[in-house]
C-alpha cells in the first residue's frame, strides 16, 4: 500500500497508509503537472529568474473588492497586477523550482487550487468540484501540495500529487478546524493551525509516524491566537505570527536545537522568508491598507516599512520573472494606479463622510472610500 492509496475505494484517512511510504517515493516516479506538454525552461531564463528573486514580491492584494496577484519591486518600488479576472485570487505558494506558484481562486464560482507558471505565463487548475479548497503549500521537491480543504462542515488538511495522478488524501480528522498547512521543505513534516484545543494554535504533523503520533503541537505552553506557520528555505526555522499583549507579532523557533525557546522578530503576520533564509517579511495591518515590513533574524529593519493601498491575503518573497513578463501575461498586466508608494511615516488618513449610510459615525478612512464605492456598486 502505498500513501495516498484508500483501502476500500475513498479517500484515505490518516491510519490508512504505512508510515515508510513517503510522498516523496510516489513524487520522484511522476512527472511534475504539464511536465510532458511544455518544454524545459532555458539556463538562461532560470538565471534571469534566480536573479531576480531577492528583490520581488508576489502579494495578494485588495482592490475594489477582489483579490489580484501582484508584483512588488522592494528596490524600485514598482506594484503590478497580473492577475485581472472578476474574481479572487489568494495564497501564493512558490514552487521549490521557483519557476512556478500555487495559488487558490473563486474564478470558477468555487475556491479551487491553481498553478501559475512563471515562464511561460499558462495557469492550469489542479482541484475541482464544489468543496472549497485553499492555502495550497508545495512538498520539498514540488511533487505533492498540502491544503485546506472544507468538507463535510469541517476544515481540514489534505493532500494530492501535483500531477493528480492519485486521489486527494485526507491528513487531519479532529473535529476542531485544521488549516493553513505550510510543508517543512527537507521532511515530510507539515506545521499547520488547528482549533482542536478550542483555540487557534499551530502544530505539527509527520508524516512518517502513525495514528495520534503524528500530532504535537509547536509550543507546548498553549500560547493562544497562534497562526501562519511558515518554514525557512532551508527547513531549519519555523516562523508564525501570535497575538500578544494586543499586537501581532512575528516569532520563529530553530527546530533544529534540542529545547530551543520561540524569539520575537517583530510586529506583524503571514511572515514570509527571503530567499536566503536571512530576513521574513510581514504585513502590518491597517483600517484600509497593508504595511510590508521585513527584518533580519535579529528584529532589525532591512528596509523601510511601505505602505500598500490594500488587504494583502497572502504573500511570496522571491517569486520572480525572467527580465521579461511572459508574453501571455503582458497584455493584463498594469501598473497600480493608486499613490501607494509611500513610507509609513509620510502616510495620512483622514475621515471622510459616507453618503446613503445610516449609522451613528457615517465615516471612512480615506483610503477606504474607493473600496467601499466600488463594493456597493459590485452588491447594487
Amino acid at each position: 500500500l502505498e500513501m495516498g492509496q484508500p483501502t476500500d475505494g475513498r479517500a484515505a484517512g490518516p491510519d490508512e497508509f504505512l508510515p515508510t511510504a513517503t510522498p516523496f517515493l510516489i513524487a520522484t516516479s511522476t512527472p511534475e503537472r504539464g511536465a510532458e506538454q511544455r518544454p524545459e525552461p532555458t539556463p538562461d531564463l532560470r538565471a534571469q529568474i534566480q536573479a531576480n528573486a531577492p528583490g520581488q514580491f508576489l502579494l495578494s492584494l485588495s482592490e475594489e473588492g477582489l483579490q489580484h496577484l501582484y508584483l512588488f519591486d522592494s528596490k524600485t518600488l514598482e506594484l503590478l497586477r497580473i492577475t485581472h479576472a472578476e474574481a479572487s485570487d489568494e495564497a501564493p505558494a512558490l514552487h521549490p523550482s521557483g519557476l512556478a506558484i500555487a495559488y487558490s481562486s473563486n474564478v470558477n464560482g468555487q475556491w479551487d487550487l491553481f498553478a501559475l507558471d512563471l515562464i511561460d505565463g499558462s495557469r492550469d487548475q489542479i482541484t475541482g468540484g464544489n468543496s472549497y479548497e485553499g492555502q495550497p503549500s508545495w512538498s520539498g521537491d514540488g511533487g505533492w501540495l498540502a491544503y485546506e480543504r472544507y468538507q463535510g462542515e469541517n476544515l481540514d488538511i489534505y493532500m494530492l500529487p501535483a500531477d493528480e495522478s492519485l486521489e486527494p488524501v485526507q491528513l487531519t480528522q479532529d473535529r476542531g478546524a485544521d488549516y493553513s498547512p505550510s510543508w517543512a521543505p527537507n521532511a515530510n513534516v507539515i506545521a499547520f493551525v488547528s482549533e482542536r484545543n478550542g483555540f487557534e494554535q499551530v502544530w505539527l504533523l509527520n508524516l512518517d509516524r502513525e495514528g495520534e503520533q503524528r500530532f504535537q503541537p509547536l509550543d507546548q505552553s498553549e500560547t493562544p491566537m497562534q497562526k501562519d506557520p511558515a518554514w525557512s528555505p532551508d527547513g531549519r526555522h519555523l516562523a508564525w505570527s501570535a497575538f500578544t499583549d494586543g499586537f501581532w507579532r512575528i516569532y520563529a523557533l530553530d527546530m533544529e536545537l534540542e529545547d530551543s525557546l520561540p524569539f520575537e522578530i517583530g510586529l506583524g503576520q503571514q511572515p514570509a522568508w527571503s530567499p536566503d533564509g536571512n530576513s521574513i517579511a510581514a504585513i502590518a495591518q491597517g483600517a484600509s491598507e497593508s504595511f510590508l515590513l521585513a527584518y533580519d533574524l535579529n528584529g532589525q529593519l532591512v528596509f523601510p516599512a511601505v505602505a500598500l493601498p490594500g488587504d494583502v491575503q497572502g504573500m511570496v518573497w522571491g517569486a520572480a520573472f525572467a527580465d521579461e513578463i511572459p508574453e501571455s501575461l503582458q497584455a493584463n498586466a498594469q501598473p497600480q494606479r493608486n499613490d501607494w508608494g509611500l513610507s509609513l511615516e509620510a502616510t495620512r488618513l483622514e475621515l471622510v463622510d459616507v453618503q446613503g449610510v445610516e449609522a451613528e459615525y457615517a465615516e471612512l478612512v480615506s483610503p477606504a472610500e474607493l473600496t467601499f464605492a466600488a463594493l456597493r456598486a459590485r452588491l447594487n
